[in-house]
């Protein structure tokens, strides 16, 4: 123990020079001694509470635990969907009628119902107030489906006799949008599905293989490797399910499926969506841009949003509700998540509400505010295993992350990029009372950075505190970075840090891991301190219990009295 004090007193020592950069003439906001946490929020009820972090939480737990989290919440949206009630006068829709022309003959305000089974290619422009509902089960289990594509089954072989060749005559869809290099064909908005499970479409003839097909577009000509007898092909075609032709609409109990709908436009609100939609129970998938699209006053809850081409949800505009909805697994066309990819980007709001979410498994970040946002609420999220970061608040302006659930997410970026939750020229954001784990591998805590976006951006008066962060090895850090000279003092002076509680895991037993960044250096717990950060925080060293080798709960450095 005396040696682990003799390494602080040097390491607080070497830093003295730093400190007066650090802090310069302004002082950090000061914290209340008691933060007021708000009351449990409804959208949690019946899930499994999130377990309290410690030294002795292991990586199965917590992986055991999100399974049945996951598990709860399915059983919860199915029961919602039972619960979704059609009108006694809803107009039925067969398969195979045209939607458009049955709505045509109605007025506004009518309700339809779509009778299980099968829409195919059926785009659709409600009037004003319409609702629309499909059919399911007593489990909660949805039996219609809006599908977007066109069955293929005139292939033959090819003259080389290696690949199969189907002539298909199609109005090849709008091209836009950056993917990553060696998928520059995912501009183009048409898939084609393999029983059901998207190809990679590639720009070239000679590079079909197994999993990679080819439209000629000049010649009308699909290519494909894997032999298509007795499967199922199908080619998406129509761009939209769900036109923004008129506000007030609502869609319920829905399969959504296989639009191609361009990049950054929703299958659900194509390029900029209708007010005062309510998109209830649906199940949103393989649509080649975005899944869903939301504008002023308009809801998304108990939706399973998955396996969209380049992002499950987007939004823009006024009071704007995310609620209870799985996100999972999108980006499937491998859009450059730094461009726009991965669970949701939501821009130019104003009281945005995020909450109550499961969102893992995307490409690119689970949750995401980007370009002037205010007023956000993120509140009992449950986000892990996204590429990039887990929420994500980028040059916007107040916001609340709240009891969220934030875990290993970040795999794939540099900087403090990769934290779960990430503040990024962004002010007024008040991060509290989240559960923070850090991959063993990669990843960060929680992180602010400051960046020259434009003299309307800037990371300043943000607040982090009452969080827990477990790091399950010495990588990963939490704090400040800046790379402008805009932001060089600023963002130390005006951020604050504290009441925070991390478990960390040393290199060795009696060594200090740099967990921080502060001050243009990654640091140590004391050093945080010596900057007038974290001065009611808590360091505690996850190691061997034995008396050889004693958990070390490191709350004040700076007073060892305290200790």
């Amino acid at each position: 123990m005396a040696d682990l004090f003799l390494k602080s007193l040097f390491h607080l020592m070497a830093i003295g020079a730093l400190i007066g950069c650090a802090s310069g003439a302004a002082k950090p906001p000061v914290i209340p001694a008691q933060s007021p946490i708000a009351p449990p929020n409804p959208v949690t009820e019946g899930l499994p509470a999130i377990p309290a972090l410690t030294c002795d939480t292991d990586a199965t737990f917590m992986a055991q635990w999100r399974d049945r989290y996951a598990t709860a919440f399915r059983k919860r949206w199915q029961r919602a969907i039972v619960a979704i009630a059609i009108p006694p006068d809803a107009i039925t829709i067969k398969p195979g009628e045209s939607i458009q022309e049955i709505i045509d003959q109605h007025p506004p305000g009518t309700a339809f119902v779509l009778e299980a089974g099968v829409h195919r290619s059926q785009s659709i422009a409600p009037k004003a107030d319409m609702r629309f509902y499909g059919q399911r089960d007593s489990g909660g289990k949805r039996l219609t489906t809006l599908n977007g594509a066109i069955v293929v089954n005139n292939f033959a072989p090819d003259p080389s006799g290696k690949l199969y060749i189907a002539e298909q005559k199609i109005e090849p869809g709008q091209v836009h949008g950056n993917t990553i290099e060696g998928r520059e064909r995912s501009a183009h908005p048409e898939d084609l599905f393999l029983n059901h499970k998207p190809l990679i479409h590639v720009a070239d003839k000679a590079q079909v293989a197994p999993g990679k097909w080819h439209f000629d577009y000049a010649a009308h000509q699909i290519y494909m490797a894997d032999n298509p007898t007795g499967q199922t092909v199908e080619l998406s075609t129509t761009r939209v399910a769900f036109a923004p032709s008129a506000d007030g609409v609502t869609i319920a109990g829905l399969i959504i499926e296989k639009y191609a709908i361009p990049a950054q436009m929703g299958a659900i609100g194509d390029q900029t969506a209708a007010k005062n939609w309510q998109i209830l129970g649906n199940e949103v998938r393989w649509n080649h841009g975005v899944g869903i699209r939301l504008n002023d006053r308009s809801v998304a809850r108990d939706n399973y949003i998955h396996h969209n081409g380049q992002m499950g949800i987007g939004a823009g505009g006024t009071n704007i509700t995310i609620e209870r909805n799985e996100i999972a697994h999108n980006n499937y066309a491998q859009y450059d998540s730094g461009w726009e990819a991965g669970g949701s980007k939501f821009a130019f709001t104003q009281g945005l509400q995020v909450q109550g979410n499961l969102v893992y498994g995307n490409d690119g970040p689970g949750l995401w505010t980007d370009i002037d946002n205010r007023d956000t609420q993120y509140l009992d999220n449950v986000v892990y295993d996204n590429v990039n970061m887990g929420i994500f608040h980028e040059i916007s302006h107040s916001a609340v992350i709240r009891r969220n659930y934030v875990a290993h997410n970040g795999k794939d970026d540099p900087w403090l990029y990769g934290a779960n939750i990430l503040i990024s020229t962004s002010n007024g954001v008040v991060v509290e009372a989240n559960t923070i784990e850090v991959h063993p591998d990669y990843g960060h805590g929680i992180g602010i950075i400051w960046q020259d976006r434009g003299t309307d951006y800037r990371s300043t008066d943000n607040r982090v505190f009452d969080n827990i962060i477990r790091y399950h090895s010495p990588k990963g850090r939490s704090g400040a970075a800046v790379d402008t000279p805009a932001g060089k003092r600023k963002i130390y002076q005006t951020n604050q840090f504290d009441r925070n509680t991390y478990y960390v895991t040393p290199p060795k037993p009696d060594e200090f891991a740099e967990h921080y960044e502060w001050a243009d250096r990654q640091a140590i717990f004391s050093q945080m301190q010596e900057f007038g950060q974290e001065t009611h925080g808590r360091e505690i060293v996850c190691a061997d219990s034995s008396p050889k080798n004693p958990r070390i709960d490191r709350q004040n450095l700076r007073n060892p009295s305290a200790i």
